[in-house]
């Protein structure tokens, strides 16, 4: 029962999150079709990177930190949000290839939906894991569905922005677009992991 409970807590959210920002263009609505697909990467794709990505730093990590709360509070403030957030920003590159990614706020659809993909994944993982009880399953769906995965649309959805806003710049204005969007991104991501730790 936990994991069908777990699944409809992390699925439901997440799905009337989706809606919410795909309203949020009125203007020039995004194809559902294509949002949900970045919803999916972040999702699954996303996910599978970064479990791959965290797994490989943290043990290279551990070559030099001993101690194991230390090499926990690495993992958790610099590791994650730097491994996830390229991750759920990979896809975001092929997204904006696609024409009718042409405006900031495409950006922040399109990320956002990453980011709500990946939240929903993360949520149910966190719920089948830590929710023993019924009073800490609850809290936890509570704080994970208002928060956690909340700050995983913001995140991917400002790299979004900043790649909507450089979509047609030169090259060098990309990149650097880019760069400040993915690093604004992960500061975002770890800070708020910095906040729970």
């Amino acid at each position: 029962m936990l994991i069908i409970f777990s699944a409809f807590a992390a699925i439901i959210p997440m799905l009337l999150y989706l809606v919410l920002i795909w309203k949020f263009d009125r203007y020039d609505r995004e194809p559902f079709k294509l949002l949900f697909t970045n919803y999916i990467w972040g999702a699954l794709g996303a996910i599978v990177l970064a479990l791959i990505g965290s797994f490989l730093l943290t043990s290279i990590a551990s070559i030099f930190i001993k101690d194991d709360l230390q090499l926990s509070r690495f993992g958790t403030i610099l590791v994650a949000p730097v491994v996830e957030e390229i991750t759920k920003g990979l896809f975001l590159l092929i997204t904006i290839t696609n024409k009718k990614f042409d405006n900031i706020t495409d950006g922040i659809v399109y990320g956002g939906a990453i980011g709500l993909g990946f939240g929903m994944t993360e949520n149910f993982l966190y719920f089948i894991t830590y929710g023993g009880l019924i009073s800490s399953w609850i809290t936890l769906v509570v704080v994970r569905t208002l928060f956690s995965a909340v700050m995983h649309c913001v995140s991917t959805a400002t790299l979004g922005a900043f790649l909507g806003l450089a979509k047609f710049k030169s090259m060098a204005i990309k990149v650097f677009y880019t760069f400040v969007g993915l690093f604004i991104a992960m500061t975002i991501h770890s800070i708020w992991n910095f906040s729970l730790s």
